[in-house]
């Protein structure tokens, strides 16, 4: 987490598929629930 420098590139694009993977499992999950909700 110190040199952020020399992972700038790669983290930022590593961050970036894990927020959008994190987003489509929230969405699942979103619509999971909504689907067993009475």
């Amino acid at each position: 987490m110190k040199s952020q420098g020399s992972l700038h590139t790669g983290g930022a694009t590593e961050r970036q598929h894990l927020s959008a993977i994190w987003s489509v499992i929230e969405r699942c999950t979103d619509m999971a629930v909504i689907g067993q909700s009475p």
